[in-house]
């Protein structure tokens, strides 16, 4: 498959930044976070393999195969590796690009993206999760604890966005979806996927 400028200066930005991408495989039901290297002249990336120990098999025995790179989902019916990185072919799923109405932003934990939270249950503790990703219409925080807080329809009143501990905006949203994911150390977190409920200003230029 042909890159096109678009996706192409999307994966760029990905290597230049050490933004973090995700790869998934069918028969699995979790999600692995790593790094782009590079990418080969024959449509293919070359990605850290995070894959832990325990999942190989399943992992080398599925069908399909996922990788998130920022708002672009890539398909893959085969990879290769050798322990150390994975050459993943890119085949573009159509489906993710049509489903994506904003443009999406991956942030890397140097980058220091932070969702500030209001616990909803007692308005008193003030919850500071990573952001891994934002769009004019939501986000995605980090978090390493399984908690009724977290769960799907779990409304936030006050949200605060900051960058390097500067104010960049507030809102209030809804939690959407929770995923499982093995950081690039090795450690199982829980992606919050929060839609914003409330207006936002035009953050994205």
């Amino acid at each position: 498959m042909k890159v096109n400028k678009q996706k192409h200066d999307v994966i760029k930005d990905a290597i230049n930044q050490h933004s973090p991408v995700f790869f998934s495989a069918s028969n699995v039901n979790i999600t692995f976070e790593s790094r782009i290297k590079k990418v080969l002249p024959i449509d293919a990336l070359v990605i850290v393999n995070t894959v832990a120990p325990n999942y190989i098999t399943p992992v080398v025995n599925s069908q399909k195969f996922f990788l998130q790179v920022n708002m672009f989902r890539f398909e893959s019916d085969e990879i290769k590796s050798d322990g150390k990185y994975i050459v993943f072919p890119l085949k573009y799923d159509d489906a993710i690009e049509n489903s994506r109405t904003t443009e999406r932003y991956s942030f890397s934990t140097e980058e220091k993206v932070v969702c500030e939270i209001l616990n909803p249950l007692d308005r008193q503790t003030l919850l500071k999760k990573r952001v891994m990703d934002m769009s004019s219409t939501g986000l995605c925080i980090s978090t390493h604890i399984d908690s009724a807080l977290f769960q799907p329809g779990m409304y936030f009143e006050e949200l605060k966005v900051t960058i390097e501990r500067d104010s960049f905006f507030k809102s209030s949203g809804t939690v959407v979806y929770v995923r499982k994911y093995i950081n690039i150390e090795g450690k199982i977190h829980n992606q919050v996927g929060i839609k914003f409920t409330s207006e936002v200003p035009s953050i994205f230029g």
